[in-house]
């Protein structure tokens, strides 16, 4: 809901929704009271064998106060929670960056990222995989420090040699 004012210092800017909500609210307190006086003014006529039918609209009058007041009190009570949340973001922004511990990557357009989808960091030295076992090797390794795997296969190689150091 927008107010016409903005609200000045020190004042509650969700003042018309907290008293919407309480006015809600206090028309589905009174259909409960209505509601109940009426079902024990009802029993009461009833077993003095006196006529109730009179007595029917004050029941639907209290259902729809009930209804209106229940369906109004949670409007606004959600509207009141997503302005407070907003206000609560504004005063509070949430920073953007990389994640604290992580290191800062650079995207291929150059804006930065956060860290890996997967939860580790990105090595701090380049790295390629071993051909045999699957493994991250550093690149300047010759041999892979899993499998013994050479890493050196030339192109008219097909595949690694399995000679060890």
């Amino acid at each position: 809901m927008v107010t016409p004012f903005p609200a000045s210092e020190g004042q509650d800017p969700l003042r018309p929704e907290r008293l919407a909500r309480l006015l809600t609210f206090s028309m589905m307190i009174l259909g409960f009271i209505l509601l109940t006086s009426s079902i024990i003014v009802m029993t009461v006529f009833l077993v003095q064998k006196i006529d109730v039918t009179h007595w029917a609209g004050v029941v639907a009058l209290s259902i729809i106060l009930i209804f209106i007041g229940g369906v109004g009190s949670w409007h606004f009570r959600e509207s009141i929670a997503r302005q407070e949340m907003a206000i609560k973001i504004a005063k509070n922004p949430v920073p953007v960056g990389p994640m604290p511990g992580y290191p800062s990557y650079a995207a291929p357009y150059g804006y930065p990222i956060g860290a890996p989808a997967y939860g580790y960091p990105a090595p701090s030295t380049p790295q390629r995989l071993c051909m045999s076992c699957g493994r991250p090797v550093p690149t300047e390794s010759k041999f892979c420090p899993f499998c013994g795997a050479s890493l050196t296969a030339t192109a008219s190689n097909e595949g690694p040699s399995a000679t060890k150091p």
